[in-house]
């Protein structure tokens, strides 16, 4: 477990993995994806580490080496994790809610896992589960009116209603629309119409 710990601390350095070095952002998610949830945990407690103190990862233009190594690995791990990883994320994104108050670490969060809503197609609770969480991280963010670019959100929302869920988020979207910007809530206004036949 130490030697495991080791490697995801010095990955997150970002002394040891390169994005040069895919072979080892492989070899290091198989490891964990093969071993008991958790010691995987170590993955998403890197994760809740660099969320927590965002200029750690972001220097107001790019991301850090590290931030950029981790969502490399993360994304190597999410390809061969088993269920009890991709079941945990919902709880994750909860447990971590408080630390996603910049539109930095918001959008960090999509990338990474919003390529992989596509995979999880058997899992479409958990699926669900993460998507909701997400809605609610972009609610929280855009009822504070502090995104720069709150279009990204509301393209994402529209995305994930016409993609993923349809008309299952519209008593989440008309419990929030009233607490929006108005240039934000009118622009949403269609999210939370329901399809006609």
């Amino acid at each position: 477990r130490r030697v495991l710990e080791a490697v995801v601390s010095t990955q997150s350095t970002g002394t040891a993995l390169t994005s040069r070095n895919p072979e080892m952002y492989n070899t290091v998610s198989l490891v964990f994806s093969a071993l008991p949830f958790s010691f995987s945990k170590a993955v998403f407690a890197r994760i809740a580490d660099l969320l927590a103190d965002s200029t750690q990862f972001y220097n107001g233009t790019t991301w850090s080496s590290s931030a950029q190594s981790l969502l490399l690995l993360t994304h190597s791990f999410l390809q061969h994790c088993k269920n009890d990883c991709v079941d945990y994320i919902p709880e994750f994104i909860n447990q971590n809610s408080t630390h996603l108050q910049t539109e930095c670490q918001v959008v960090y969060v999509f990338k990474l896992f919003s390529p992989f809503l596509r995979h999880w197609d058997r899992n479409t609770n958990t699926r669900k589960q993460i998507l909701y969480s997400l809605y609610q991280v972009m609610f929280s963010l855009l009822s504070e009116n502090s995104a720069s670019n709150p279009d990204l959100f509301v393209d994402f929302m529209y995305f994930i209603k016409y993609v993923f869920v349809g008309d299952e988020f519209k008593t989440l979207l008309e419990r929030h629309l009233p607490t929006l910007p108005t240039d934000v809530a009118s622009k949403l206004k269609f999210c939370g119409v329901e399809k006609s036949d």
